[in-house]
This record gives C-alpha cells, sequence and structure tokens, in this order.
C-alpha cells in the first residue's frame, strides 16, 4: 500500500469516529427533550425571548419538599426577572404539587448571572426573591422555606 492509501485510511477512521461521537450526541439531545416536558412547554411559549435550551430537573430541598431548578438561557436586553416570574408561571401550573419552592437560574453566557426564587402564583404576598451565589456551578442560596415569607434583598 502506497501513503496515500494510508492517508485515506486515517481521514476515513477519523471521519468515522466523528460522526458516531455526533450521532451520540444528538441521541441525547433527542432523550433530554422527550424527557423534559416542562422544559418544552417553555421552549416553546417563550422562546423567542430565549437564546439556548431550557434546562429542568428537581433536587431535594427543604425537608422532604422539592426544589424546582430551571435554568434559562435570555436573549440580550431581555429582562431576567420578568422571564423568571412568566417561566416560573408555567413551571408552577404544570408542577403545582411535584416541587414545594422553585428556582430559576438565567445565565445570557456574558459571565454575570442572575438567580431567582419563583413564588407561586397562588401566592400573591411572596415576592420574587434574587439570590446571591456563585453563577458558574449554580451553588446559589435556597430560597426560604414555604411557610416562612420570603424577604427581598
Amino acid at each position: 500500500m502506497g501513503r496515500t492509501n494510508w492517508i485515506l485510511l486515517a481521514f476515513g477512521l477519523v471521519a468515522c469516529l466523528a460522526l458516531t461521537l455526533l450521532m451520540q450526541q444528538a441521541l441525547q439531545v433527542r432523550k433530554e427533550r422527550v424527557a423534559d416536558p416542562v422544559a418544552g412547554e417553555i421552549d416553546k411559549s417563550l422562546g423567542s425571548r430565549l437564546s439556548g435550551p431550557t434546562r429542568w430537573r428537581i433536587r431535594d430541598g427543604h425537608g422532604a419538599e422539592k426544589t424546582g431548578w430551571l435554568k434559562l438561557q435570555p436573549t440580550v436586553g431581555v429582562r431576567e426577572d420578568k422571564l423568571a416570574l412568566d417561566a416560573g408561571e408555567i413551571v408552577w401550573r404544570r408542577m403545582r404539587s411535584g416541587i414545594g419552592s422553585l428556582i430559576v437560574h438565567c445565565d445570557a453566557g456574558f459571565g454575570e448571572a442572575s438567580a431567582f426564587a419563583v413564588p407561586p402564583p397562588w401566592e400573591p404576598g411572596r415576592p420574587l426573591v434574587r439570590l446571591e451565589g456563585e453563577s458558574a456551578g449554580e451553588r446559589v442560596a435556597e430560597p426560604p422555606p414555604p411557610n416562612r415569607p420570603a424577604t427581598p434583598r
């Protein structure tokens, strides 16, 4: 075999490996989309104000209650607090009995991120609370428990 044949063989193997990795990534993204009807509804309703995909997960919160975590990527110029309230309304409507608190993490990708504790719409006395913490690792302070009124910062 000549040198040209080895080069073509190497390019073919690299192309096969790249195609395999891209297909695995596509399948993973598809699984996430199918498994997340909450994120799908938010993308459908608020998609014009988002620059990236929505991520949704449920974590253990205060005691036996679960905390919903929603990660949004707003477009430039969108008010993050208003976006968090609108997205929170959708989440609370769908997950009314599934979660006890909701945190919406807004990160436009410019290094500055915001996290909000979004109260349920049926509790009008509780304000939207901006949480402090590290944006890169999504380590933010937990929202106050639902039985105690939140204090804005």
